[in-house]
């Protein structure tokens, strides 16, 4: 399972509704255009795929980072939020 860490800058309205659309399908969103989502490798890949699709490469940019479990507690929260917990939380597999 992979803990990917995925923000997008979308500058069309209809583009960026069906883009956000299908990451809420994929994981929790943690601020306005920022999801953080637990997938295996292929559902990953597809993912990718779909939203390379959607997206216009000359003006919008999504970004993917992904954290290992070791890495993760290392993350800080300022204010609202909770930390993702892997034990704990489900993985989101469509």
């Amino acid at each position: 399972m992979n803990f990917c860490l995925i923000s997008y800058d979308v500058c069309d309205d209809a583009r960026r509704t069906r883009i956000h659309d299908l990451l809420r399908n994929h994981g929790v969103r943690v601020q306005k255009s920022v999801f953080e989502c637990i997938l295996p490798d292929k559902k990953l890949h597809d993912l990718q795929d779909k939203l390379s699709k959607m997206l216009d490469p000359n003006v919008d940019s999504i970004r993917f980072y992904r954290v290992c479990r070791r890495c993760l507690p290392n993350g800080e929260i300022l204010g609202v939020g909770t930390e993702p917990d892997l034990d704990n939380q489900l993985p989101v597999i469509i």
